[in-house]
């Protein structure tokens, strides 16, 4: 998957976990970073420890003012638990091009976040890695938002509430959205000054600050809490 990282407009409303709101938090708590197998390395005591390079180390040199410039990049997609072992994510990130990866290549880690402010995540306990059984089902329609997937997990995930999703009507131009997601490969970010700009068919088009690494991650309506959407593509 293509992290290459995109954009961010000014202003940069990306928030790390800490930062944002106790109900975003909730919700946060329950969406999952996709981490190559080769990026998280098994302790064989139960626990898990991720590849340490930052994004200063991959895209050095970084810009003046780049943000985040310290943490790692660790994440390749972003997927969110609805169901008590059940995911949703975008389909591209687990079929690019027709090619799907095996799925013990993959890990889905939850708590990928900054919780502290300087504290960056770095080791995981066995409660929070989990891997892929079986993709239930899949749809990457290229150039449309067509592109979504629903993956089982290898067992049931404890100590997190699902998400909602909204199964009812639709949602209108100019509501309010929130995008949570591990642009970049980066811990879990929340961008929150975002509305929809126009509907399109499978979905909709919002000005969020995203980028690549974000796919897959949930669209919440703040007014509900429920996910309106998987994101499928920035625009950069």
């Amino acid at each position: 998957v293509d992290r290459t990282p995109r954009i961010i407009r000014p202003p940069d409303d990306r928030a790390d976990f800490y930062a944002t709101t106790v109900a975003l938090q909730a919700i946060g708590d329950s969406v999952a970073a996709q981490i190559d197998a080769n990026a998280l390395i098994d302790n064989g005591d139960g626990t898990f420890t991720i590849n340490d390079t930052t994004l200063a180390d991959e895209y050095s040199p970084l810009c003046d003012g780049e943000r985040f410039g310290d943490q790692p990049i660790a994440a390749s997609c972003t997927a969110t638990l609805v169901g008590s072992e059940i995911l949703i994510t975008a389909g591209h990130c687990l079929d690019e091009g027709g090619v799907r990866p095996a799925l013990n290549t993959i890990y889905f880690v939850f708590d990928y976040a900054v919780k502290q402010e300087g504290v960056n995540p770095s080791t995981f306990n066995a409660d929070q890695v989990y891997r892929a059984t079986e993709i239930i089902g899949l749809s990457n329609v290229e150039n449309t938002a067509d592109d979504w997937a629903v993956v089982r997990l290898d067992r049931a995930v404890t100590g997190r509430t699902p998400v909602g999703v909204r199964a009812v009507d639709s949602i209108t131009a100019g509501q309010s959205v929130v995008a949570i997601g591990f642009g970049a490969g980066l811990p879990m970010k929340f961008s929150d000054n975002a509305t929809v700009q126009s509907l399109v068919d499978f979905g909709f088009e919002a000005d969020f600050d995203i980028i690549a690494g974000n796919s897959g991650g949930p669209i919440i309506n703040p007014d509900t809490g429920l996910v309106e959407a998987v994101l499928s593509a920035d625009q950069g």
